[in-house]
């Protein structure tokens, strides 16, 4: 189905032209016309198909078409659509998007979040508003206090549905939704968990959704190549050092598990090379400082160094590889992490740092591959695994011990040229 055969809407076929979408992609094919007929909607679709532009046009669609029926909007802080966001940076990342769109289709969006400034937030809470994009939290503080009313929202759309039905946000969902009065309903997410049925369930117990669990969910495309680097968890700085010397060109992001380790990593990598540009992002940082970062590598590109608040529905044109830096403990953020690359058919690489002390956070990632049928991800394994039991032998002396140390090491980094393996 062609777009000019779902749309009739003169703006938003002129905003589709000048962008040059010729024709949708499947999720975009199978969940708009859904959503048009004022459908409530799962989707689980894999990262870089195009699910933002599949609700966007679509509540877009269905403000323009309230228009000719009732007229304009003139409520402050009574927005039509609510598009929920897990994170400030992504929250920020769909209003871009949704802007292109509405500087055809005229619609009032308003983005609500931690870091914009009084006469932003003013603006969504004190004046006329279609469409607010904003987070959980903020959203609940907003209409606890009766600064954004519920009554009148038609479309309430969950981007990153499975973080945000997660055990972290799902109370908060739970008090929000009390706010409104049987809006449409769409969830959009990359993943399905195990316990997301059971979770939506829960929270939208008299809503009957249209299931769209498209092929390739949770698959890391097949453009992506993966490499494996096997070391000593000592040496991952430097290992790093000659990642970024002899691989790492162009834009791309290293993940690490902690706030404290991404921080310290920022200042020995700007100190190891002066002339790079390196940002840093992590959620101890104010949402200004979060803010500033990430617009600062969208812009000046160089290397984003990152806890996995950057893991989830960012998308970033040109981002050539993602380094694995620590293998993450929640295993369904490895899919995330990696999926940062290799978007839009673009070629890809994702490189792991794995150590002795991941044999647990494999293990998790490969019991979820097993568990999840639709996971398909060849499980990670660890280098020269011990084949049985090992033998008992005497205590080597000190000198002996220093030198197996030394081999052991050097057995375990092969470097960046060794064992490649495509996903």
């Amino acid at each position: 189905m062609s777009f000019d055969k779902m749309f009739t809407n003169w703006d938003i076929l002129d905003y589709l032209k000048e962008n040059k979408f010729k024709k949708p992609t499947e999720v975009q094919e199978k969940a708009i016309p859904l959503l048009i007929k004022g459908k409530s909607l799962s989707v689980a679709a894999q990262t870089g198909t195009g699910k933002t532009l599949a609700y966007a046009l679509p509540a877009i669609n269905l403000i323009k078409k309230l228009e000719e029926k009732e007229g304009n909007n003139e409520e402050n802080g009574a927005p039509l659509v609510i598009v929920l966001s897990p994170t400030r940076e992504l929250a920020r990342q769909v209003q871009r998007v949704i802007k292109g769109i509405t500087h055809h289709a005229k619609c009032r969006v308003r983005l609500l979040a931690s870091g914009e400034s009084g006469k932003k937030i003013q603006s969504a809470t004190n004046g006329p508003v279609d469409i607010l994009i904003t987070v959980p939290g903020k959203l609940h503080q907003a209409l606890k206090k009766g600064e954004i009313a519920g009554n009148n929202v038609r479309m309430l759309i969950l981007d990153e549905a499975d973080q945000l039905l997660d055990a972290g946000f799902s109370k908060e969902i739970a008090q929000i939704k009390t706010f409104f009065v049987g809006p449409q309903i769409a969830l959009f997410s990359a993943t399905i968990p195990l316990k997301f049925e059971e979770s939506r369930k829960a929270l939208f117990p008299d809503v009957q959704f249209e299931e769209l669990m498209l092929k390739g969910t949770h698959l890391i495309r097949q453009n992506i190549e993966t490499f494996n680097i096997f070391m000593a968890y000592t040496e991952k700085q430097k290992f790093t050092v000659e990642y970024i010397q002899k691989v790492g060109r162009g834009q791309g992001i290293i993940f690490l598990n902690q706030k404290e380790h991404a921080a310290e990593l920022h200042k020995y990598l700007l100190a190891q090379f002066p002339n790079k540009k390196f940002h840093l992002l992590h959620g101890a940082m104010t949402p200004q400082e979060r803010k500033k970062s990430y617009n600062k590598f969208v812009k000046e590109q160089g290397i984003l160094i990152s806890t996995d608040i950057s893991a989830r529905g960012i998308d970033i044109d040109g981002l050539s590889w993602v380094l694995n830096y620590d293998l993450p403990f929640d295993s369904v953020y490895y899919i995330h992490r990696v999926g940062r690359t290799g978007r839009q058919g673009k070629p890809g690489v994702a490189y792991n740092f794995v150590t002795a002390k991941d044999e647990k956070l494999i293990a998790n990632i490969n019991r979820a591959i097993i568990e999840q049928d639709t996971l398909k991800i060849r499980p990670l394994e660890l280098m020269n695994k011990s084949k049985g039991p090992a033998k008992k032998k005497a205590p080597p002396t000190r000198k002996a011990a220093a030198a197996a140390k030394r081999a052991k090491n050097v057995k375990r980094s092969p470097g960046f040229a060794r064992k490649k393996t495509k996903r």
